[in-house]
C-alpha cells in the first residue's frame, strides 16, 4: 500500500481511471468483501503450502500479492487471480 501512495503523490497520471469510476467508488461493500476474501485464500494458502507441494504456488501467491497491492480496484484481475490460488491449494 506504501508503493501505491507513494506513486499517487509523485505522478497522477500513470493511473488510467478516476476514483470516482472504480468498484471502490460505486460499489465500496463488493469491492472491500472481495479484497478481504482475496486476503484470506492469500493466509489459507501460505498455511497449506506449508503442509503440503504445489507446484507453482510461491509464484501464484505473489502474483495475488501483486494484484491486492496494486490492481485492487481491478474486479476481474483480483477474482480471477484469487480464484486460480484457491484452485491450486484445493479450496474450492
Amino acid at each position: 500500500m506504501n508503493g501505491l501512495l507513494l506513486s499517487l503523490s509523485k505522478s497522477r497520471a500513470r493511473f488510467k481511471f478516476k476514483i470516482d469510476d472504480t468498484v471502490l467508488a460505486t460499489e465500496p461493500l463488493a469491492f472491500w468483501k472481495r479484497l478481504m476474501e482475496a486476503k484470506k485464500v492469500l493466509k489459507q494458502a501460505e498455511e497449506r503450502g506449508k503442509n503440503m507441494e504445489v507446484k507453482g504456488l510461491e509464484g501464484k501467491v505473489r502474483w495475488l500479492r501483486d494484484v491486492v497491492a496494486m490492481s485492487a480496484w481491478d474486479t476481474e484481475a483480483l477474482e480471477e487471480t484469487t480464484s486460480m490460488l484457491k484452485e491450486a491449494v484445493g479450496l474450492e
